[in-house]
């Protein structure tokens, strides 16, 4: 046996099980048919119980030493940095993270695409990924936030940043997620209509998104809820329109009776007689809410332009939702039963939507002080009956 081959048994003795071992593998020459050894020599390690082979690309023995000390110490320290991970590009972290979407039936695709644009326009689809580093991460909120984007948006295209790293790592070709720096959003809504605000953007909007409009301000439910009903979702007879599971934001069905609601009441009947009106006319339409028999798909500049002419500019078609909870909450209307009919799953997100306004806090102290009014009233009755004796 050759000293060489001496040392490198010598050196496999002395790891312990576990720690790796460094190695020339064999191989059979197609010329000769012979068995011979590499000159190159490898490593192997394990990490979390699965083994790992990786090439030195060197003929001397120490540099082998030195990559698997390396290696070993990664794996340690939480961030191994494999040939794998060496290998990993953006590009296909946004691949992974797509096939997640499709997997799970997400349904926000389409603003996780308009966010990816950003991320990968500012690290490229061919930087590896161990350069994301938190500093990097860092630059890119910075890089944001000089572009006008809003926390909010920011936090969101991280959050995806974070998830498509974490699914490298379940698959095995990360060890470990870098720390992702947390952005802190207060820029939550508590825009509302009151009843005339709202009759007042109605009376602006074509003929055709008013009933959507009033709808919405009854129901609370959202635009894109409202606009995909169908005709198959209405019960006529029992007087009911309904939301299937994996329909709505949470994947719960909803129900809203409409026939105890005259406003809703009439909104459905109206909208059956223009269904009426366009069969009889040759067209059959399966959306309840439509546009001379064509589907609602958008109405951004219809929707300003109404704001706009009511002295309401700015308004959101979403603040509907926030008045809708807060005119339950001003009738009395239990919170558990608010929560179904608008399609909350928990009580948290409902009070963010239970806006309270100055006139709501006004005719509140009228009504305490009246209260109070009644007891001074009363507290003197009482007082002068003890004083004459009949008390």
């Amino acid at each position: 046996m050759s000293e060489q081959a001496e040392q490198t048994g010598a050196a496999k003795k002395r790891r312990e099980p576990g720690e790796g071992r460094i190695y020339r593998p064999t191989y059979i020459n197609k010329r000769t048919g012979e068995r011979q050894q590499s000159a190159i020599w490898w490593i192997e390690y394990s990490v979390n119980g699965k083994k790992h082979w990786e090439s030195s690309k060197s003929k001397r023995r120490k540099n082998a030493v030195g990559l698997l000390n390396q290696r070993q110490g990664e794996a340690n320290g939480g961030r191994l940095i494999g040939p794998a991970a060496l290998r990993l590009i953006l590009e296909e972290l946004i691949r992974m993270l797509d096939d997640d979407y499709k997997i799970n039936s997400r349904k926000s695709i389409g603003r996780k695409d308009r966010a990816v644009v950003h991320i990968q326009d500012f690290f490229g689809l061919d930087c590896r990924v161990l350069n994301i580093t938190t500093d990097r991460i860092r630059a890119y909120i910075q890089h944001r936030f000089g572009e006008g984007a809003m926390p909010a948006t920011i936090r969101y295209e991280v959050s995806l940043l974070r998830r498509s790293i974490n699914l490298a790592v379940q698959a095995e070709k990360l060890n470990r997620c870098p720390h992702i720096p947390s952005i802190k959003v207060s820029n939550a809504r508590s825009g509302f209509f009151e009843r005339a605000e709202h009759e007042a953007v109605v009376e602006n909007l074509p003929d055709y998104l008013r009933p959507v409009a009033n709808f919405a301000f009854w129901s609370g439910w959202r635009k894109t809820e409202i606009l995909t009903i169908c005709w198959s979702q209405v019960d006529e007879i029992v007087g009911t329109v309904r939301l299937e599971s994996g329909t709505t934001k949470n994947d719960e069905p909803r129900i809203l009776p409409y026939k105890e609601h005259e406003g809703l009441r009439e909104l459905v009947q109206g909208q059956i007689a223009t269904r009426e009106m366009l069969k009889a006319g040759g067209v059959i339409c399966p959306w309840v809410f439509n546009n001379d028999g064509k589907r609602i798909k958008e109405f951004r500049g219809a929707w300003k332009s109404a704001c706009r002419k009511a002295g309401v500019p700015g308004r959101l078609f979403h603040d509907y939702r926030r008045s809708a909870v807060r005119n339950f909450e001003l009738n009395g209307i239990p919170r558990s039963v608010a929560m179904k009919l608008v399609g909350h799953k928990t009580e948290s997100i409902y009070r963010r939507y239970a806006i309270v306004a100055p006139q709501d806090l006004a005719d509140a102290m009228s009504k305490l002080s009246e209260f109070h009014g009644k007891e001074d009233s009363q507290g003197k009755v009482e007082h002068q009956l003890v004083q004459f004796g009949k008390k």
